[in-house]
């Protein structure tokens, strides 16, 4: 697959997973825009959304606020196939999701995005290659109030912090 997008052997790819299985779990997508060309530009990142077919109408907003052109997987891979993706990746950067535990597993270096959520339950293990961003604002966490208005928990992650932690593993 990273063949057929012309991405060469010794390339950096850096996997973003902008999708979660609720929306609130979701860093904003402008942010995510923001990010992927400042991994291209900063770090010579090629960058590759993943995720599946459900993700593609929230990852086609995204890549249309870039000014960088990205690579796009999501929907293109079966699970083991994604494994297999995220083991060739220098990066991975997720929202709290499945996406996230399987780079993990496969030992990719990650940066966790969470806001509602515990990471404490549900983040990277310790020992794993990972740094954890929480964007706590004072609510209860976990949160599973579907209707938030403002997600600000999410939305309090700024590009730059997230720009920091992946620097960790790109520099």
């Amino acid at each position: 697959l990273l063949r057929e997008m012309k991405v060469g052997p010794d390339e950096p790819v850096g996997a973003l997973h902008a999708g979660a299985n609720w929306l609130l779990k979701r860093w904003p997508a402008g942010h995510f825009a923001r990010l992927a060309d400042e991994l291209a530009r900063r770090h010579g990142a090629r960058v590759l959304f993943i995720g599946g077919p459900d993700d593609l109408p929230l990852i086609r907003g995204i890549t249309a606020r870039m000014s960088t052109e990205p690579l796009v997987a999501a929907g293109r891979t079966t699970f083991r196939q994604m494994g297999a993706l995220l083991a060739r990746t220098r990066l991975l950067i997720s929202n709290d999701s499945g996406p996230l535990h399987m780079g993990i597993a496969v030992g990719t270096p990650v940066v966790a995005l969470f806001g509602p959520t515990q990471p404490e339950l549900t983040g990277p293990p310790a020992g794993a290659k990972a740094v954890t961003l929480f964007g706590s604002i004072g609510c209860p966490v976990p949160c599973y109030r579907l209707n938030c208005p403002a997600n600000l928990c999410m939305q309090q992650i700024s590009v730059e912090q997230v720009l920091e932690a992946a620097g960790r593993f790109l520099s």
